[in-house]
């Protein structure tokens, strides 16, 4: 979860500095829909490997994985866990350590993004020659 954290934090940063004002929203929609991305491939992988039916209809995926992980994150991140405590522990980093911290969460978004289309594409290729 400490990554999570500091992911949540670098990413809400990038935010605002770029532009201000809700940063700590778009670090949230940001970590949700990483978090989304994986729970999603490993749901499709289960999904075909088991062949069952998990998400008759696409909006399930919003309705029972999207909206459950961005309320969790909201309520970490709003009422929980600090902004201030989370850049506390992001400063005690190296500028070194915090450039690899940037690093591997925008790998870890890019992988995400494209193992997500990439096993869904896979997948619907398979069942629709």
């Amino acid at each position: 979860m400490k990554y999570i954290d500091l992911a949540f934090y670098a990413i809400a940063e990038y935010y605002r500095r770029k532009e201000g004002g809700a940063y700590r929203f778009s670090g949230i929609c940001i970590v949700t829909l990483i978090i989304s991305l994986n729970i999603l491939t490993i749901l499709f992988s289960i999904e075909y490997y088991k062949n069952l039916t998990i998400f008759p209809s696409k909006y399930y995926v919003f309705y029972y994985v999207m909206i459950p992980v961005a309320i969790i994150f909201s309520v970490r991140y709003f009422y929980f866990k600090e902004y201030e405590d989370i850049r506390s522990q992001y400063i005690e980093y190296s500028v070194k350590e915090r450039d690899l911290i940037g690093i591997v969460t925008l790998s870890y978004i890019v992988i995400s993004f494209l193992t997500c289309i990439g096993v869904a594409i896979y997948i619907g290729e398979l069942r629709n020659p």
